[in-house]
């Protein structure tokens, strides 16, 4: 059998192969699998290692810290209004009060009250009122954990409640609240009730500390203007006879020192009856407000369920004007017999 073989050129004259038919939607299958395959290894791959923020991210900054706000005056014990501190006078209650701005750690605030010009000696405070004989010079930090008193924007002790103490040399009177721990934006009082005002008129300058756990904080002055006695005087007057449990008028008037109306006394008063502090008293927490309309003369009315005698106190809460006193008046009627709480400050 003789095999034949083609010739090269034979070969290349030979009619190429016809190509088989591809199915043009098999082919966007594959692709699809494909991009489907590779869009899973990615998330594997990318859960597999921790994340990492992209170069093109903008940097994570720390948000600072808002500064801290001090604020200082004189206030009213019973109103908490803000109140002139009067050259020469006692009674006096100053009020401390210490926002944060940014968390405060086991801080400690020192407030200094130079000597000869404050005179009052302080002492630590507790369960105070009004009429306590040891309220003067007392120093207490409010809101107060022993009394129930905290709510969301108050500091609070670092554990237990924050500590009060004084220290009174020839040179100051010192008082240190200690261990108090402040989120940013709470904020303490630090009050000293029933001092002695300076003698003189002027802007007076107190020297403040306030450190925590990581060092110094602050460590500035505060001032404190002292003002002279108002010359404008309040009369009050009321019935000798008084009905029990009836409404009774009132008249107050604010006077110049020449004994005319001050017509332009805006000032808020607070009344209170008195020989004994009376808890039936009607207008006992209620200030009452001198406006324009009123020109330095206002009536108002009240009411007590106890018969003694009494007369009526009258005082401006901001000590802009000088206090005054009823003539006693009798309570006549029947009564029963009434029990007071006490109201601590």
């Amino acid at each position: 059998m003789v095999r034949v073989t083609p010739s090269k050129d034979a070969a290349m004259t030979q009619a190429p192969r016809t190509p088989v038919p591809t199915d043009p939607s098999s082919a966007m299958h594959r692709r699809l699998v494909a991009m489907v395959l590779a869009v899973l290894l990615s998330l594997l791959l990318a859960a597999a290692r921790p994340s990492t923020a992209s170069a093109d991210d903008p940097p994570t900054l720390p948000v600072p810290s808002a500064p801290d706000r001090l604020s200082f005056s004189g206030y009213d014990l019973e109103t908490d209004a803000v109140a002139d501190v009067v050259a020469g006078s006692s009674g006096n209650n100053l009020l401390l009060r210490f926002d944060a701005g940014g968390a405060l750690t086991d801080g400690t605030v020192v407030l200094t009250l130079p000597r000869p010009a404050w005179r009052s000696p302080l002492q630590v405070g507790f369960r105070l009122y009004p009429d306590d004989p040891s309220i003067a010079g007392s120093v207490v930090v409010r809101p107060s954990e022993r009394l129930g008193e905290l709510g969301p924007d108050d500091c609070r002790g670092t554990s237990g409640p924050p500590t009060v103490t004084v220290l009174n040399t020839a040179r100051a009177h010192i008082a240190v609240v200690s261990h108090l721990t402040c989120l940013p934006g709470q904020s303490v009082t630090l009050r000293v009730f029933d001092i002695r005002a300076p003698k003189a008129v002027g802007s007076y300058t107190l020297p403040l500390s306030i450190s925590d756990a990581s060092g110094q904080r602050d460590s500035t002055e505060i001032t404190l203007p002292v003002v002279r006695k108002p010359t404008t005087r309040l009369r009050v007057d009321v019935p000798a006879s008084v009905q029990i449990a009836t409404p009774t008028p009132v008249l107050l008037r604010a006077l110049r020192r020449d004994g005319r109306l001050d017509t332009g006394y805006r000032g808020t008063v607070l009344l209170r009856a008195v020989d004994a502090p009376d808890c039936t008293f009607s207008l006992r927490t209620t200030p009452v407000t001198f406006t324009a309309e009123d020109a330095g003369v206002k009536v108002v009315s009240f009411s007590v369920k106890t018969a003694q005698s009494h007369r009526i106190d009258v005082a401006d809460v901001a000590h802009r004007a000088r206090a005054a006193s009823s003539g006693p008046y009798e309570v006549v009627g029947e009564y029963e017999p009434t029990t007071c709480s006490v109201s601590y400050h």
